[in-house]
Formats: C-alpha cells, structure tokens, sequence
C-alpha cells in the first residue's frame, strides 16, 4: 500500500474482512474497499481497520464484539465510518481497536472483557 492510495488484501474472507465486497476467500492481493486516500490499515481479529490521510477511520468484517464501531453486531461487509473521532494520527487492532487522535485522546471499542 503506499501512502494516499488503495489498501490491498488477501486470504481468508470469511467475514468480509478483506473489504471487497465478498465472502471469497482470495489468493492474490484484490482491493480492499472503495476508500481512497490510505494512510494505514491493520488487520484486526478477523476485520480490518482503516485510517484515511485526513484522519478518519473505517472498518469491515467481523464485528461479534462491536469491533467495527458502527453501534452494531452485525458482521460488515463494506467500509463502515467510525464515527465520534477526531484527528485521528494511529490506529491498532485485535479484537478491539484504538484509535489515536493528534491531541493525545485514546479511542477504544470492541471486545473488553477480562480485566
């Protein structure tokens, strides 16, 4: 991927998780979504994250834990806005996600169990 562009993926597709709009599991890299101007993206537990060169973020796939951030459970299989961010400069990913905003605020959603 290189900065400004499309994101790539491939592999297991199981949930959507590689953003083309699919449940088709992939052997060469395809694009991963419609979403232009990529910053960054990371492979969460079976969803993938987002972030755009203007600090928004998006997210697909697996979503049992709220992991994608759209107030849902329901597995996504197109880019989904995470809203309520603002700025955001990184992001991480497993079975919840971070987000970190420019003015040093954490963002956090998904699994959050165990302590």
């Amino acid at each position: 991927m290189s900065v400004g562009g499309e994101a790539y993926a491939w592999g297991d597709n199981s949930y959507g998780q590689l953003g083309d709009g699919t449940i088709t599991n992939r052997l060469s890299p395809v694009v991963s979504s419609a979403i232009s101007n990529v910053a960054s993206a990371i492979a969460g537990y079976n969803h993938t994250v987002v972030l755009t060169n203007g600090g928004e973020v998006y997210s697909w796939g697996a979503n049992s834990y709220g992991q994608i951030g759209n107030g849902s459970t329901a597995v996504a299989y197109d880019p989904q806005h995470v809203t309520g961010l603002s700025a955001i400069t990184k992001i991480a990913a497993y079975n919840h996600n971070l987000a970190l905003s420019e003015t040093g605020e954490i963002y956090a959603w998904g699994y959050n169990s165990g302590g």
